[in-house]
């Protein structure tokens, strides 16, 4: 992702200035970062998806809402499943990748990065996942 120059700004604020009433929402960079936002959101969530299908005995629900990510871990029968959540987040730990749980039963994985997330950060997230994921089978099996 490329960083953004003072003089960038300057000159984006400059062009892209619609009113002369001053509002966060309508500032340049705030709509640049809330649009590629979006994008690596819809972008985590496509890995997910397709972590989801490679794992469908551990992965239910994948739920995206621009960066908040929530990745439901089930069970035979697509039951909660707490114990191997936690399993994961060790995992994901041990690898470099720190989430949370959420969810009546600490079933839920839950990731909010920081607003400034690479794609690069993204694709070694959805690395890290997958191992673990693959750990977890082995471990299963």
């Amino acid at each position: 992702m490329k960083s953004i120059t003072p003089d960038e700004a300057i000159q984006m604020k400059k062009r892209y200035l619609m009113s002369s009433i001053p509002s966060y929402y309508r500032e340049p960079l705030c709509l640049e970062r809330g649009e590629m936002q979006y994008l690596l959101g819809k972008r985590f969530e496509e890995r997910l998806l397709l972590l989801k299908d490679k794992y469908p005995e551990f992965i239910g629900h994948v739920r995206v809402k621009g960066l908040m990510v929530g990745v439901e871990i089930i069970k035979e029968g697509k039951e909660p499943n707490g114990v191997s959540a936690r399993a994961l987040v060790q995992l994901c730990k041990d690898r470099g990748l720190l989430i949370g749980l959420g969810g009546s039963h600490l079933h839920v994985l839950r990731m909010g990065p920081p607003l400034v997330i690479s794609e690069d950060d993204i694709e070694m997230a959805s690395r890290v996942l997958d191992e673990s994921f693959d750990a977890l089978k082995k471990e299963v099996i």
